[in-house]
């Protein structure tokens, strides 16, 4: 039987499709590291179309690894109507189900799957969220997209929070029914959002958020520019460089650890937690011979290395 709001146990959400399944088992591996199995409950939401084999495999390495597993199905037409962005699935809104898929928890984390523990999650969890919707790391937003948390309608750039960490309080966001104001801002065909689920997230529970210190959704912005300190300030940024409780790998597809070409510090703690998963062989997204020639070079000189890439295929296709 799942454990309900016991205070011991660390109830966790995450969601994949097929692809992200391998991603989304070495975020559990490396939450599984830091904090006992046995104090954690896992619920997994996904489409009823998951291959069953692939889905059966991560559910019994959950099992064996001694932590609770609970289910979540959720129906394509629950999120089919809602507006998506080409490279994110559906599956992105499938957080904003939760108050409603969990009527006997008070509160849960939400983590993506492109995410890796440092530290145990028991301060995050124990968060104070009284009278607040949820608690998140404010978005390291760069210069060209300064202004769009503004144009949403939200007071300043720093109300504006990453989605890919939130700890939920369930209990407050269906006495106010929070599912369904987020479903029918996110329906209305007049808006037209950016980052469709980050965007009406905001739009919704932003006014009664806890702020979380940066460590808690350490973004890849933070290690490869200063966008963090205009956001942060550079004291608090330095704490999250120095002790970071979440990695989170945000950003295009360049920049996740499982891609051949990312070059984030900490890359290969996602291979050391995949490792410890039914998907430990390091086989990395884009390895190729252009690429293998280009990923030597200083950074700098990637963008032109790519366009005189993409310009020789164009030339011998």
């Amino acid at each position: 039987m799942m454990p309900a709001n016991n205070a011991d146990q660390l109830h966790i959400a995450c969601a994949a499709d097929g692809k992200y399944l391998p991603h989304c088992a070495a975020t559990l591996a490396s939450v599984f590291a830091c904090d006992a199995p046995e104090k954690i409950t896992v619920h997994f939401m996904h489409s009823p179309n998951m291959d069953r084999a692939a889905r059966d495999q991560l559910f019994d390495w959950i099992r064996a690894q001694g932590a609770t597993l609970n289910p979540l199905v959720i129906p394509d037409e629950a999120v089919s109507d809602l507006p998506r962005i080409p490279s994110i699935p559906q599956i992105m809104w499938y957080r904003v189900l939760l108050p409603r898929l969990l009527p006997e928890l008070d509160r849960i984390l939400y983590m993506d799957a492109d995410i890796i523990a440092m530290s145990s999650l028991r301060p995050l969890w124990e968060t104070p969220l009284e009278g607040q919707w949820l608690a998140a790391v404010d978005n390291v937003m760069e210069p060209h997209v300064r202004k769009h948390p503004v144009e949403l309608g939200l007071a300043s750039e720093n109300d504006y929070f990453n989605s890919g960490v939130l700890l939920f309080n369930l209990k407050q966001m269906r006495a106010d029914d929070s599912t369904a104001s987020i479903l029918e801002f996110a329906r209305n065909p007049g808006r037209k959002l950016s980052w469709p689920d980050q965007d009406a997230l905001n739009i919704v529970l932003a006014s009664r958020r806890v702020h979380l210190h940066p460590r808690w959704n350490c973004q890849n912005t933070l290690f490869f520019c200063n966008h963090g300190e205009h956001t942060f300030g550079k004291q608090v940024m330095q704490e999250a460089l120095r002790e970071p409780g979440l990695l989170h790998f945000e950003g295009y597809h360049l920049t996740k650890p499982w891609h051949y070409m990312c070059t984030h510090p900490h890359r290969d703690l996602y291979w050391k937690s995949r490792k410890k998963t039914p998907w430990p062989k390091k086989n990395p997204d884009g390895f190729t011979l252009a690429n293998a020639v280009i990923r030597p070079l200083p950074t700098a000189w990637w963008p032109l290395a790519f366009r005189i890439k993409n310009r020789l295929r164009k030339l011998l296709a």
